[in-house]
This record gives structure tokens, sequence and C-alpha cells, in this order.
């Protein structure tokens, strides 16, 4: 299992990635043969780019924990697989492969768009309470007239 502490990070911002990996389903029992797992982490962009990669080796059950800073937006895939190895042996299995998706957004647009909508409700608020000014000035001039 492959997590991200969360889903949209700013440019720059630390993506913090927890890898899982259990080498057995409950219940089952190991065999007694010389055999390792290697773990990959690889970060890829949108053009399908590894952009960060690492490899961690066990024996067994392991969580890994990583930090990843993006330099670019965009889309990025995670991606955690596990092979199984024998030892002395440069033959690997693929066993498990497992991703998430993450977006990286410039942080100085994120700004910029939130002040504009900020600046859009001020004018509708304002122009609301000019309409219901004007609404209330000209009932009371028709109310005033026809009492004449």
């Amino acid at each position: 299992m492959v997590q991200t502490d969360a889903d949209s990070y700013a440019v720059g911002h630390p993506v913090s990635i927890t890898v899982t990996f259990a080498s057995l389903l409950s219940g089952c029992v190991e065999p007694m043969i010389a055999h390792d797992y290697v773990i990959e982490i690889q970060v890829l962009n949108s053009s399908n780019q590894t952009v960060y990669s690492s490899g961690n080796v066990t024996g067994g059950a392991l969580t890994i924990h990583e930090i990843w800073t993006p330099t670019a937006t965009g889309d990025y895939t995670i991606e955690a697989s596990s092979w199984f190895r024998l030892l002395g042996n440069d033959f690997m299995i693929k066993q498990m492969e497992a991703s998430t998706t993450v977006h990286v957004h410039d942080p100085v647009q994120s700004t910029v768009s939130r002040l504009w909508i900020w600046a859009i409700g001020l004018v509708g608020i304002f122009a609301a309470t000019l309409g219901i000014i004007h609404v209330k000035r000209v009932r009371k001039k028709a109310s005033s007239q026809s009492s004449v």
C-alpha cells in the first residue's frame, strides 16, 4: 500500500510518502529459502518520466517513510512495487504494485485565485446592497407620490 499525507501540494512543499509492505498474506507461512524483497518507490510526472526513485531491501514486512519535494506543477503518480529475489541472484519476480496520485499546484497562482474569488464576492455584495438601497428609494418615492 502506498499513501501520502494529502492529495494536493504546493510546489516546494514536502510530500510524505508511506509504503507498507507485507511479505505474506495473513495465515501464510514463508518457505525456508534464502530470499529477500526489493521494494521500489517511483514518482512519475504526467509524461511518465521518473522524477524520484528509491529502493529498499527487506526480508519481511516493512513500512517505509520517505519525503519527496516537488519542483514543478502537475499531476504525479507515486508507485510502489515489490520484487521477490533469491539471494545471490539478480533474477527478480514482480510481486505487487500499488499507486496513488497527487496534484502539485503553484502557491502564488492559488493565492491570486483566492483573492479574485474574494474580490468578485465583495463586488457582488456591494452591487446587491446598492440594488436593495435603490429599490427601497424607488418604493419610498412611489409611496410618497401616491399619497399626494
